[in-house]
């Protein structure tokens, strides 16, 4: 057992430093440092540093660094470096690097470089050394990203808040969501050209849009409208052509009534 001269020795926690552990200290905490954990250190919890856990740190918490988890660090989380999770980190928060997760850094959440902070539920990666603070929650955040021309890669969207999000990709009006985790180093440019030959008219026009693109159609075509071909040429290869219609109207541009069609 090491004792701190300065304090009154407990027998069940370890503190080093003066002023350390000093009120409350919980059932096998730990505290080194000057002033570390001064003030209502919880059950488990470590604060190493000087004013690291200073106030208010609770059950099975660490705080590893000076002024890491220096005020009000909620059970469970973790701040390791200068001013880690200074004041108010939440429940399962790990804040890694000078001045991560510098204040209320959210619930289960993740911040790792210096600047860095992270809301409920959210990952943040920061190696920019200014502040990276990204406001929405559910998210995996990264800065910086290197962009790269004609890479091939995992289709992924980097937001201008850098955010990293599966997400969909339009070519030409179609719309196609890719689920990522299923293609690892995808070809983009080849996948989108496979899965043209095999869209249906309702995959383009579902939101309005058209497409330039050829479409082959390998089932049936129902059109509950009316059908209108502006090509120069339309060939039907069928065997049976049924027409509800008696009367079906030939040349209809022709201006002279002298000229008839040709059967």
């Amino acid at each position: 057992m090491v004792k701190n001269l300065n304090t009154v020795d407990r027998g069940t926690s370890i503190r080093v430093g003066a002023e350390s552990g000093g009120k409350n200290q919980g059932t096998g905490a730990v505290a080194i440092g000057i002033s570390a954990a001064s003030v209502n250190q919880g059950t488990g919890a470590v604060a190493i540093g000087v004013v690291a856990g200073n106030s208010g740190q609770e059950a099975y918490s660490v705080a590893i660094g000076s002024t890491a988890g220096n005020s009000g660090q909620k059970a469970y989380s973790v701040a390791i470096g200068s001013a880690a999770g200074l004041t108010s980190q939440n429940n399962n928060a790990v804040a890694i690097g000078n001045s991560a997760g510098l204040t209320n850094q959210g619930e289960n959440s993740i911040a790792i470089g210096a600047y860095s902070n992270a809301k409920d539920k959210s990952i943040v990666m920061n190696a920019t050394g200014t502040d990276f603070h990204p406001s929405r929650t559910d998210g995996f955040f990264v800065k910086p990203v290197r962009d790269v021309n004609g890479g091939n890669g995992t289709i992924l969207e980097y937001t201008i808040d850098g955010e990293i999000i599966n997400t969909q990709i339009p070519v030409a009006g179609i719309t196609e969501e890719i689920d990522v985790e299923r293609q690892e180093r995808i070809d983009v440019d080849n996948y989108l050209q496979a899965q043209i030959s095999s869209l249906n008219l309702q995959d383009v026009t579902d939101n309005g849009k058209t497409t330039t693109n050829e479409i082959t159609i390998d089932n049936n075509l129902i059109v509950t409208g009316n059908l209108q071909v502006n090509g120069t040429e339309t060939i039907v290869n069928t065997e049976k052509l049924l027409v509800e219609d008696p009367i079906i109207e030939l040349a209809n541009n022709l201006v002279d009534p002298n000229c008839w069609p040709v059967l």
